[in-house]
C-alpha cells in the first residue's frame, strides 16, 4: 500500500512535470497569440503545478509512512525477540527450581531441617522469579526505546540482562555443586547457604529490568507488602506475638521485608524458644525468640568454629564463652509440612553485643551469631 502511495506520487508528480513542460513549449511556439500565451499558462497554474505538486506531496508522504512502518516492524520485531529470550531465561530458572525440587526430594527425610527449609525457600522464590519473566505487562512503545539504549548504560536492559545471565550461571553451577553432594548422602549446606544471595540478585535485577522498560511503574515481583495487601500489621506486637508465628506470616526489620518460611519450635524440659526462616532477603536471616517473646534476636550463619564445645571460641575475630548447652526437642514446619520429635544438641557462646548458637544436627553442626533485637524495631503482618 505504501509503495503504491509512491508510485502513484511519482507518476503524477512525474505527468504534472511533462504537461507543464508541453505547455511552455506550445506557448513558445504561439508566442505571437496572447490569447494562446494566456491560455498555456493558465493551463500550467491550474493544471500542471498542482499536478506536480500533489505527486510530489505524496511520494514524500509515502516515504514517511513507509519509514514509521519501518520502525514499528522494528519495534514489533524487537519486542518479540525480547519475549523469546525473557522467555529462555525464564525456562533455565524453571530447570534450575526442578533440579533443586529433586535435591529436596533426594534428600528427604535424612536432610537437615534447616537446609531443607532453606530449599523451600529458594525453590518457592525461583518459581515466582520464573513466572514474572514469562508475565508482559509493559507492551509500550517506551519498552523498544529501553531495549534499544546503550548497553554500556548500567540502568539499561541489556545491561541488566547481562547480570541476570551471571546470577543464572551461578545458580546453575550451584545447583551442579548440590546434586553432586547428594553422593554423600547431604546438600552441602554451604552451598544450600549461598542459594538465597543469587536468588535474591536475581529476584533485584527481574524487577530492575521491569522498572526499567514501564518507566518506573512497576516491579515485575510484588512485595511482600503487596502479597499481605488486606493484611493489617499488628504494629508492636506484645510478647507472645513472638511465640505463636507461623509460615506465610511476614515482618519488616530495617526497611526490609521478609516471609516467615519455617518455624523451629525447641523444647527443654519447662523451657521452650523459637528460631523463624526469614524468606525473601539477601541472604539466610533468622529471628530467635525466648522467655516467651520478651527476649529477641536476629542471628545469621557463620562458619562453625572447629573448636565448638570449648570454654571459649574464637569467631570472626572475636572471643565467645560458653554459657550454656544441652539437648532440646526440636519441632520443624516449613512448606512440605511438620516433623516433630526431633533431638538436637546446642551450645550458646555470650560475646560482645550478641550471643554465638551453636546447633549440633546429627548431619552436622551449624552456627550463628544473634544480635539482640527491640520488639518495637519489629513489625508482624499475621495471617
Amino acid at each position: 500500500m505504501l509503495a503504491q502511495s509512491r508510485l502513484w506520487g511519482g507518476l503524477m508528480a512525474a505527468g504534472g512535470l511533462l504537461l507543464g513542460l508541453i505547455c511552455l513549449l506550445w506557448v513558445f511556439s504561439t508566442a505571437n497569440s496572447g490569447g494562446a500565451i494566456i491560455f498555456g499558462l493558465g493551463f500550467v497554474l491550474i493544471v500542471s503545478l498542482p499536478l506536480l505538486a500533489g505527486g510530489v506531496f505524496l511520494y514524500l508522504r509515502g516515504g514517511q509512512e513507509e519509514q514509521r512502518e519501518q520502525q514499528v516492524d522494528a519495534r514489533r520485531r524487537t519486542l518479540e525477540s525480547e519475549r523469546l529470550s525473557r522467555a529462555e531465561r525464564a525456562d533455565r530458572l524453571a530447570r534450575q527450581r526442578d533440579r533443586l525440587q529433586t535435591v529436596l526430594q533426594a534428600a528427604l527425610p535424612a536432610s537437615n531441617p534447616t537446609n531443607r527449609l532453606l530449599l523451600e525457600d529458594a525453590i518457592a522464590r525461583l518459581d515466582g522469579v520464573a513466572g514474572a519473566l514469562r508475565r508482559t505487562s509493559y507492551e509500550r512503545v517506551g519498552a523498544f526505546d529501553a531495549l534499544a539504549a546503550d548497553a554500556s548504560d548500567p540502568d539499561t536492559v541489556r545491561s541488566i540482562d547481562a547480570a541476570l545471565d551471571s546470577s543464572s550461571r551461578s545458580l546453575e553451577q550451584q545447583v551442579t555443586a548440590l546434586t553432586q553432594s547428594l553422593a554423600s548422602g547431604q546438600p552441602d549446606s554451604s552451598v544450600v547457604n549461598r542459594l538465597g544471595g543469587t536468588i535474591a540478585r536475581l529476584e533485584n535485577a527481574t524487577n530492575e529490568r521491569s522498572q526499567v522498560l514501564t518507566a518506573g511503574e512497576q516491579k515485575a515481583l510484588p512485595s511482600v507488602a503487596e502479597l499481605l495487601r488486606g493484611t493489617q500489621p499488628t504494629g508492636v506486637p506484645d510478647a507472645s506475638g513472638f511465640t505463636n508465628l507461623k509460615p506465610n506470616d511476614a515482618l519488616s526489620y530495617e526497611s526490609e521485608d521478609y516471609v516467615i518460611t519455617g518455624k523451629l519450635q525447641w523444647s527443654e524440659g519447662a523451657s521452650q524458644w523459637y528460631t523463624y526462616l526469614l524468606g525473601g532477603g539477601t541472604g539466610e536471616l533468622w529471628l530467635f525468640a525466648e522467655q516467651g517473646g520478651t527476649s529477641l534476636a536476629m542471628m545469621r550463619p557463620v562458619q562453625v568454629p572447629p573448636d565448638a564445645g570449648n570454654p571459649t571460641v574464637t569467631v570472626e575475630g572475636a572471643q565467645w564463652t560458653l554459657v550454656g548447652r544441652g539437648t532440646a526437642t526440636v519441632s520443624v514446619t516449613g512448606a512440605s509440612g511438620s516433623r516433630g520429635g526431633l533431638f538436637v544438641g546446642y551450645q550458646r557462646y555470650q560475646g560482645p553485643g550478641g550471643f554465638l548458637w551453636v546447633e549440633e544436627w546429627d548431619e552436622g553442626p551449624k552456627a550463628y551469631l544473634g544480635q539482640p533485637e527491640r520488639a518495637e524495631n519489629l513489625e508482624l503482618w499475621i495471617r
